[in-house]
C-alpha cells in the first residue's frame, strides 16, 4: 500500500502561521493588514468589497476639510479594494474620502489604477477624477478640467503643491484649492491663481 502524504498537515501549519500573524497585527505581504484578512464589508452600490472591517457601508470616514490625520492614525493603512474580478490598492484615507463621495456631485466611479506612491503622499485614479493625499493635507478630491490644468501645472510637485480642498461651487465658479494656489472654472474659462509670498 502506497502512503500518500496529505495537504492537511502542510494547510494547518499555514493557518497557523496566519492566525499568528493576525494576533501580532502584523502586514501579510500585499499589503493589507492582516487582522483584515477574514473581515469583509460589501457596498451593494458597487459591489466592491474591502478587505477591513473598519469602513463599511453606513460609516463616515475622514472629513474631507478636516487637518490632517494625528500621529498613529489609520490613514495611510494599506487597504484592497474590490470592484468585479479586479483589486485595488489604496490606503484608508483615499478609501474614505472616496466612499464618502458616492452619493455626491463628487463621484468619481471606479477606481482605474492602485495608489500610486507620490513624494510627500499618494494619488489614486478614478473613472472621474482623482484623489490625492499627504499626511499634512489629507485626502481631496480634484476632477474634470480643475484636474487637468493641475496635472499640466506638475500635481503635487508642481507649484500649487497638495490639494487643501475638493472641488467648491460657488454660484458660477467651481474652484479647488492647493497649498500655495488655486485653480478656478469661471465663463468656460480656466485660471490659476497663485499665492504670493
Amino acid at each position: 500500500m502506497s502512503r500518500r502524504s496529505s495537504p492537511a498537515p502542510a494547510l494547518w501549519l499555514l493557518t497557523a502561521c496566519v492566525l499568528g500573524l493576525a494576533a501580532c497585527g502584523e502586514q501579510i505581504p500585499g499589503g493589507m493588514p492582516a487582522e483584515a484578512q477574514s473581515q469583509t464589508a460589501t457596498d451593494q452600490g458597487a459591489a466592491d468589497q474591502v478587505g477591513t472591517g473598519q469602513v463599511g457601508a453606513g460609516q463616515t470616514g475622514a472629513d474631507p476639510g478636516a487637518a490632517a490625520p494625528a500621529a498613529g492614525s489609520d490613514a495611510d493603512d494599506p487597504i484592497v479594494v474590490k470592484i468585479g474580478e479586479e483589486e485595488f490598492l489604496t490606503n484608508m484615507a483615499i478609501y474614505r474620502r472616496y466612499d464618502d463621495a458616492k452619493e455626491t456631485a463628487l463621484a468619481l466611479g471606479a477606481p482605474v489604477a492602485p495608489a500610486e506612491v507620490l513624494e510627500g503622499g499618494k494619488k489614486q485614479d478614478f473613472a472621474d477624477g482623482a484623489i490625492f493625499w499627504s499626511p499634512q493635507t489629507g485626502a481631496q478630491i480634484v476632477r474634470g478640467q480643475i484636474l487637468a490644468t493641475y496635472r499640466d501645472n506638475g500635481g503635487p510637485a508642481g507649484r500649487l503643491g497638495w490639494p487643501v480642498s475638493d472641488e467648491i461651487a460657488d454660484g458660477e465658479v467651481i474652484y479647488s484649492d492647493f497649498q500655495r494656489g488655486q485653480i478656478r472654472l469661471e465663463d468656460q474659462a480656466i485660471r490659476v491663481v497663485e499665492h504670493s509670498g
